[in-house]
């Protein structure tokens, strides 16, 4: 049997914790995609999160089981769509969320969050933000989506996110790239619009040696919430949830099982 349950919802498919989830006490975990990647990215968590999470990686569309799909017009459309599916789900049988992301994900996710509480009252447990500046900061990074297919490839796997063996197979890299691509297209077109800050604490990740997402750029996330604002740095550049992956997981899993103890604390996390 496969440990992830059928997709009910296009946007993502609930794998429950290893001991499956513990009633009245779990929280779901959406975790959105980097550039370039599927849910399929988060399986590997499965196992490492305790029960009281239920871990659900998100699928875009052009991609996984919606490569038929055309891709995302914008972030903020995805952030749109996705809120609303988050937003039945959270009425319907998963009260308690949380929401992480890593780099584009960190971007989808700040959005998500805006979306959920500006239009559906609802605000996450906890918005987890990894490899990705501020919001209202101006990118690290000069725009590469436009380069020749070489140079972007080049740029993509300096920064640790091209496998050896797709930067390698001519067959892997034309199926690869284009999604890439446009995802990175979708991260360079988006623009910070102000707006009232989340009513959720935010927990920010980042890699020591991260040139494109530099400890420097982290702090100001604290601007964009009303709760609390911690962060935590890693040994690594800008993949380092890999390299440092239960010592994430771990944060990551403080950051949402604690915030719910709180929120359930204060009866819920509906907005009034």
């Amino acid at each position: 049997m496969s440990p992830a349950q059928p997709m009910r919802d296009p946007w993502y498919a609930v794998m429950p914790g290893r001991s499956g989830p513990a009633a009245g006490d779990r929280v779901r975990l959406y975790c959105l995609p980097y550039a370039g990647a599927g849910h399929t990215a988060y399986h590997g968590w499965r196992a490492a999160l305790p029960a009281a999470i239920e871990l659900a990686p998100v699928c875009l569309p052009g991609r996984g089981t919606r490569t038929a799909e055309p891709h995302g017009a914008s972030i903020h459309a995805l952030a749109s769509a996705l809120a609303a599916s988050i937003a039945r789900a959270a009425r319907a049988e998963a009260p308690r969320f949380a929401l992480f992301g890593h780099s584009m994900g960190a971007l989808l996710g700040f959005e998500t969050a805006r979306a959920l509480e500006t239009v559906h009252g609802l605000s996450p447990a906890a918005l987890v933000v990894s490899g990705r500046g501020a919001p209202a900061l101006p990118s690290a990074r000069p725009p590469f989506s436009s380069l020749p297919d070489g140079a972007f490839a080049d740029v993509i796997a300096a920064m640790g996110g091209m496998p050896a063996e797709i930067r390698e197979t001519p067959e892997a890299l034309a199926f690869f790239l284009p999604v890439l691509r446009a995802d990175i297209a979708l991260c360079e077109a988006w623009r910070y619009r102000p707006g009232p800050r989340l009513g959720c604490p935010v927990t920010v990740l980042g890699g020591r040696d991260d040139v494109h997402a530099p400890p420097a750029m982290l702090a100001a996330w604290r601007d964009e919430t009303l709760h609390d604002c911690s962060h935590r740095l890693f040994a690594g550049g800008h993949f380092f949830l890999h390299e440092a992956a239960q010592d994430v997981l771990d944060t990551i899993t403080d950051a949402v099982l604690g915030s719910t103890m709180r929120a359930t604390r204060d009866h819920g996390h509906a907005l009034a």
